[in-house]
């Protein structure tokens, strides 16, 4: 496993780890593209075999800890329809953005908005939903936990809805919406072969949270920046709700020619990029802040939709969380919204609605400061890292067993072993 950025130290027979907010490089590529993606863009560069940085032995599976209902936000946030925190990095909105020349140059594809492939569909979990077990898929040397620093034989999760199915996409996501339990489970290539559900990484991450990781759990989704693949998505109840924007950030993937490769390929919030961020030859960081500038010319798109999203981009704009190949931007939808996007059959081209996506891309920059966040009532919100983040220390894997019978077991829910 690929520990750089990993301060580790003993204190007797306890192995405890320093992370550090910054420190973190991802060790999972998702690959995701409106388009295609093309086996050599994958882990290990094979399209049957993910080759992860790790050689840890799979770990026994921990049964996650009971963790009681969430004192959901205000206004609702916290809950399967407003996801996270309302001071989440994805429910505030910058003060006077200040935008940098760093812009979104044209590639093999137009740009996209869509769902499907490679988005995700997000599940609501009802109490009386049976448990699921996930098993790590054929070949894999077991379901990869972050937190643990290797895999895990398999994954368990309290309540399953029916309803599920993962993206047809090689990232296969999907995620779990749990208010009983007041978590979101992430997965990276979830799949059903008829007598099991497999998956390549699950995570989880507090639905009443930041929606990002934190400096002791700082992978909590399938995205290549550690967060859910939810956050940010445009969501079915808001899709056609009559209003004039989405009251949120949106999720944004940029190819590798556009995306830096600058280590360590992030900036807060984010706490991870894309294992071979190196590769990338563009300027702008995952996790920046992308924004249409406030004189932009909504009216002069064709499309209510796009006039929709500028109008957000214009107030919240859109975080850069996973790589694409090939699209100059994709912003995610979530699965099952009735997005028609380019074609409303399947031999249909929408010349105005393309226009509009590039028209979008010509001006979309990186925002290079603000002088402040506010949430959805007006509230002053402090998204700058608290220097007491940098003094926690978590007790996350791996770990061996140096006497006795029994070896620990770290449990990303509870963060404890």
């Amino acid at each position: 496993m690929n520990l750089s950025g990993f301060s580790r130290f003993t204190i007797g027979k306890l192995s405890l780890m320093i992370v550090s907010l910054f420190g973190m490089i991802v060790l999972f590529q998702n690959c995701s593209s409106s388009k295609m993606t093309l086996a050599s863009e994958l882990p290990g560069g094979s399209s049957s075999s993910l080759s992860e940085p790790s050689t840890s032995t799979p770990a026994p599976t921990p049964t996650p800890s009971p963790t009681p209902s969430p004192a959901l936000s205000s206004g609702g946030f916290g809950t399967y329809e407003k996801l996270f925190a309302i001071n989440s990095p994805w429910n505030v909105r910058p003060v006077n953005p200040v935008l940098s020349s760093a812009g979104i140059q044209k590639n093999v594809y137009y740009p996209d908005i869509s769902e499907g492939a490679y988005s995700t569909g997000i599940f609501k979990a009802s109490p009386t939903d049976p448990p699921m077990t996930v098993y790590a898929a054929s070949g894999q040397a077991g379901i990869s936990d972050p937190d643990i620093g290797g895999y895990l034989n398999s994954f368990a999760v309290p309540h399953w809805p029916a309803n599920v199915t993962s993206a047809t996409g090689t990232d296969g996501h999907a995620d779990i919406v749990d208010e009983s339990t007041g978590m979101v489970y992430s997965f990276w290539v979830l799949r059903n072969d008829g007598t099991k559900w497999t998956a390549y990484l699950a995570t989880t991450s507090p639905l009443a949270g930041r929606g990002w990781g934190n400096p002791a759990h700082y992978y909590q989704g399938a995205r290549a920046t550690g967060v859910p693949t939810s956050g940010g998505v445009i969501r079915k109840s808001e899709y056609k709700d009559g209003d004039t924007q989405y009251r949120h950030v949106l999720a944004m993937s940029m190819p590798k020619e556009t995306l830096s490769g600058v280590s360590p390929g992030y900036v807060f919030p984010a706490t991870s990029a894309d294992w071979d961020y190196s590769a990338n030859t563009g300027s702008i960081p995952e996790g920046a802040l992308m924004m249409l500038p406030p004189d932009f010319n909504v009216a002069a798109l064709h499309k209510a939709d796009m006039q929709k999203v500028a109008r957000t981009l214009m107030t919240y704009g859109a975080r850069v969380v996973d790589r694409n190949v090939g699209t100059p931007y994709v912003i995610y939808v979530e699965s099952g919204t009735g997005w028609v996007g380019h074609s409303d059959s399947p031999n249909y081209w929408d010349v105005d609605y393309a226009s509009d996506l590039d028209t979008v891309r010509a001006a979309l920059r990186m925002v290079s400061s603000q002088s402040g966040f506010i949430d959805n009532n007006g509230t002053s919100v402090n998204l700058t890292p608290d220097s007491s983040d940098y003094e926690l220390f978590s007790l996350r894997g791996p770990w061996k067993l140096d006497a006795g019978s029994v070896v620990g077991n770290y449990d990303s829910i509870s963060q404890s072993l």
